[in-house]
């Protein structure tokens, strides 16, 4: 009986740290979402609103522009994206 708490408590373990670990990602991928709003322009914004990850967003301005996307050093606040 010992040897399936045990092995019970690796489980919980385990899981324990995917968690951590999805909690992770997601604040990751929320900041790269703000990151890629914060490098557009108001009418381009309005375009991602509606992506709920930075996956979506940059699929969304990769299948609009393609090519024309082009990020471009900014001397205030970093880089923009300029299409």
């Amino acid at each position: 009986m010992v040897m399936l708490w045990k092995g019970l408590w690796g489980v919980i373990q385990n899981v324990s740290e995917i968690e951590e670990i999805k909690a992770s990602w997601k604040t990751k991928d929320s900041k790269a979402l703000h990151i890629i709003q914060l490098s557009c322009g108001r009418e381009i914004v309005d375009e991602i609103s509606h992506s709920k990850t930075a996956k979506e967003a940059w699929n969304h301005l990769r299948s609009q522009y393609g090519k024309e996307l082009k990020a471009k050093a900014g001397t205030e606040q970093g880089t923009y994206l300029y299409i």
